[in-house]
């Protein structure tokens, strides 16, 4: 026999709640009682209980209890509960894809600290700076020495901010000229070499010790192929630039 109305012990036995759970649902305006006895006990119809496996139903996918409370009022209908669902769902994938870039970013420090076995937490908190804002400067800062990181931290950060711009744009055109089948002694190609050679002048001021650490760069893997590829184009432009000065000055 199917009965009209429940109390608040038999509601919480049904849907694996407290007591204290449905006392606070109804406080928080999400789930109140059908009615209240004469003797001061709280009763529940079916409405209620299905109200309250929706409810539930919403928490465990995630759903805040404010984010309930502003739906659940809408769901009369497949439609308006599907279109909740698939926000959850949107919602969800965010959060999935910030504990990858979390796990990648964790690995990524993980790694550095194993090559180099010390710890640099300056240099660590500008790279996942970097990995966070999507930046794929993070490779650079990842994978140079302590004298170059040292010049860059020394720099005005308008001289760093000219310096940056000026390499993610020499990225950029290495990209172009990779994807047109530029070849590295073409016009264009030399234009970005010499550039990219002041770039580094510009930077170094002219300090060897520098520009020969920056030079090793190129010849590091990098987990980023497109990274490295332009960096190896470049370095091929450079060799003809280079030949090219040298065979002017003869």
């Amino acid at each position: 026999m199917i009965k009209e109305f429940y109390t608040t012990g038999e509601v919480a036995k049904r849907a694996g709640v407290t007591n204290r759970t449905l006392q606070y649902y109804d406080e928080q305006g999400l789930l109140s009682p059908a009615k209240i006895s004469e003797g001061g006990r709280r009763l529940y119809s079916k409405v209620e209980i299905d109200k309250l496996h929706q409810i539930l139903a919403m928490k465990y996918l995630g759903l805040t209890l404010d984010e309930i409370k502003l739906n659940i009022k809408n769901l009369t209908k497949p439609s308006e509960a599907i279109e909740i669902l698939q926000k959850q769902v949107e919602q969800l994938k965010e959060e999935q894809k910030k504990i990858e870039e979390s796990l990648s970013s964790t690995q990524s420090l993980i790694d550095e600290i194993s090559t180099t076995n010390k710890l640099d937490w300056a240099k660590y908190a500008d790279t996942l700076k970097l990995l966070h804002l999507h930046d794929e400067n993070y490779l650079l800062i990842n994978k140079i020495s302590d004298n170059v990181y040292e010049r860059i931290k020394d720099m005005k950060k308008d001289d760093a901010e000219e310096i940056r711009l000026k390499y993610q744009a020499a990225l950029q055109e290495a990209g172009i000229c990779i994807a047109n089948d530029v070849k590295p002694s073409d016009e264009q190609a030399q234009k970005l070499a010499n550039e990219f050679w002041d770039m580094v002048m510009d930077f170094t001021k002219g300090d060897m010790e520098l520009i020969s650490e920056l030079s090793k760069l190129s010849d590091e893997d990098s987990k980023d192929k497109d990274w490295q590829q332009k960096m190896d184009y470049i370095s091929d432009a450079m060799d003809v630039y280079f030949a090219d000065q040298k065979s002017d000055e003869t």
